[in-house]
């Protein structure tokens, strides 16, 4: 099973709420960067294991030839593994199988790699067993184990309110051709939070505010890149690039090399550029590979997908 990462065209943060969890407004699209999950039936009651190797996607810069292994990892300390655990719980049938987990999606950019992991679990197993869940439990399931989890259980442009669980689905977004650019760092999300959550404070924040008034383009049209790319939004940037002023310069950067528009993916640390065609984006790829290999940047050639189905890999 394939599970897909996300970008964030857009992410306002509205305000924060009594439970300590902040009122955010997304716009949300899966792109064409995978992370693997292979799901042995074990024939021993041993429970549930897992091991996690980590891969490189095609195309990615620079290139690592080194060998993978796969390292044991205790499930509990995996948004995978605690997935296949509630859904045993839910359904009150033990898990009994190995996963193997083939990393390509990054930690810590914004990218959702760990959340996919987790909703493509729900998703596959309940369809395995032939939907013993309803769609409100899943959902409820997904949302204990991440506020972006209930994205991923049937990934495809939305627009997200509340903590992230409200979804509309957003008809008629065009494929988009990206550059996503990683640095050598990660940023956690609470980090990104605490410091998004300190200005929410300020005088006058309140009228900074960027909230869309209904949906980013209207039922029925297809807007184009240049269009979405001049409407890109992420209230983190105020405060992170200030923090992390190399999340600034890659920005810059994928703007001089020809990117309509760009921003930071979620709380980061990844960035993105929405490029014209393939054809202007492999050649921002050639472009800025030499700089990424010096300061260490990963650089993923990619797109967004229209939708993402989970199929089995047994």
């Amino acid at each position: 099973m394939d599970t897909p990462a996300k970008i964030t065209l857009h992410l306002e943060i509205l305000g924060r709420l009594e439970n300590g969890y902040h009122e955010v407004e997304l716009v949300l699209a899966p792109v064409s960067i995978f992370d693997s999950i292979f799901l042995l039936q074990k024939q021993d009651p041993s429970g549930l294991s897992l091991e996690i190797e980590q891969a490189q996607p095609s195309r990615a810069l620079p290139e690592n030839r080194a060998p993978q292994i796969a390292v044991p990892q205790n499930p509990e300390q995996n948004l995978a593994g605690r997935a296949a655990r509630a859904y045993g719980s839910a359904v009150g049938a033990p898990i009994n199988m190995h996963l193997r987990l083939r990393k390509r999606i990054p930690a810590g950019a914004g990218l959702g790699g760990g959340s996919g992991n987790a909703g493509g679990m729900l998703t596959l197993l309940n369809r395995r067993d032939g939907h013993p869940l309803s769609p409100g439990r899943v959902k409820a399931l997904a949302l204990e184990l991440g506020a972006d989890v209930p994205f991923f259980l049937n990934p495809r442009p939305v627009l997200a309110r509340g903590i992230g669980e409200k979804l509309l689905p957003l008809d008629g977004l065009p494929r988009l051709e990206l550059l996503v650019a990683m640095p050598g760092f990660s940023i956690s999300t609470a980090e990104a939070y605490g410091l998004a959550g300190e200005n929410l404070d300020r005088p006058g924040a309140a009228s900074s505010r960027r909230p869309m008034a209904q949906r980013p383009w209207p039922p029925g049209t297809a807007p184009r890149p240049e269009q979405l790319a001049g409407t890109l939004f992420n209230r983190f940037e105020a405060v992170l690039f200030p923090r992390h002023p190399e999340l600034g310069a890659i920005k810059e950067r994928l703007l001089a090399a020809g990117a309509l528009g760009a921003s930071l993916s979620g709380s980061g640390s990844a960035l993105f550029g929405i490029f014209r065609d393939a054809q202007a984006r492999d050649g921002a790829l050639a472009t800025l590979a030499p700089e990424a290999a010096r300061r260490q940047w990963t650089l993923f050639p990619c797109h967004t997908l229209s939708r993402h189905r989970y199929d089995l890999i047994f």
